[in-house]
């Protein structure tokens, strides 16, 4: 903040007041008095605070500067809609006068089911209030709606959904590739089913027409074998085809809940900047003063 000081005579008349910096300072020789300290701020109310100086005393004081601030009316039609400031949630709904606003620029949020999301933003005048009327708006809102029934008819084809979603193409790939990938693997697994059993039976009727001991013995290992390999392959091909039917009930929950576009987040952010403190001292000399000033902050 910046700091200036005017000393008061005994008549109290204050003399022109002259720049001392900004806080912090500290040590700034002055005799024995009357002073008048002038605090100002570009976002903060002025404030004025007059400081004995007696010879053999220190006294401490503290000055509290107030944010300068405006006000916001926010109406709708139709009414009760959420209100956000800058990213937060209000307790209450249109029509609300949000009070005690610190100026400069602001972002407002109105949001109603069922109709458009309206964006704002606004400019806070000191001490003045800014009127804001919103006619929320459907269109948007019923084409989302015709998107996302498009979106679950096309989730019939894997990726479909989101393929027929702006900006998910890409979800489509990963979920059609994913099940195209799984599906591939299904089949070679199909077809190593199908070499094992081919050679399976081969060795079954090798075993019947053994005739010496050895003979026998190698058709049964080959047949045991085989089967093994038969039932390992049965088994892949069933997980196989069980993560593409996953995937593809994946894809199809995706473009029913989030087919037409994604709902819009919103972020927390403080919508109002913490109050300053000002603090004065003054130091033990009898003739001088001096100042140290530094800020403090506080949440509401």
């Amino acid at each position: 903040a910046r700091v200036e000081i005017s000393e008061i005579d005994d008549m109290g008349s204050a003399s022109e007041y002259q720049s001392i910096g900004k806080t912090p300072i500290d040590k700034l020789p002055y005799p024995p008095g009357v002073y008048s300290l002038k605090f100002a701020h570009d976002n903060y109310e002025s404030l004025e605070k007059t400081i004995p100086v007696v010879e053999g005393e220190s006294p401490e004081v503290q000055v509290k500067l107030t944010r300068k601030a405006g006000h916001i009316r926010v109406t709708s039609q139709p009414r009760n809609a959420s209100i956000y400031l800058d990213g937060k949630r209000l307790d209450h709904t249109t029509p609300y006068v949000i009070q005690n606003i610190p100026t400069g620029t602001h972002k407002i949020r109105i949001e109603r089911d069922d109709y458009d999301i309206h964006l704002q933003s606004v400019n806070v005048v000191y001490n003045q209030t800014h009127d804001i009327h919103v006619t929320l708006s459907i269109a948007g809102t019923e084409a989302r709606k015709a998107k996302r029934t498009r979106a679950r008819l096309f989730s019939i084809i894997p990726g479909g959904g989101q393929f027929a979603t702006e900006g998910q193409w890409w979800c489509g790939v990963l979920y059609t590739g994913g099940i195209a990938a799984a599906g591939l693997l299904a089949w070679n697994a199909d077809q190593d089913y199908n070499s094992a059993e081919t050679r399976y039976l081969d060795a079954q009727n090798l075993y019947h027409a053994s005739v010496t001991q050895t003979q026998i013995d190698s058709a049964y290992t080959a047949s045991i074998t085989t089967r093994n390999e038969m039932i390992d392959a049965n088994n892949q091909f069933n997980q196989y085809l069980f993560l593409a039917g996953g995937i593809y009930v994946v894809q199809m929950l995706d473009a029913w809940f989030f087919g037409g576009g994604a709902k819009p987040v919103s972020s927390e952010i403080t919508a109002f900047p913490q109050q300053p403190y000002l603090s004065v001292t003054q130091n033990q000399s009898s003739i001088s003063i001096g100042f140290s000033l530094h800020f403090r902050f506080y949440g509401f």
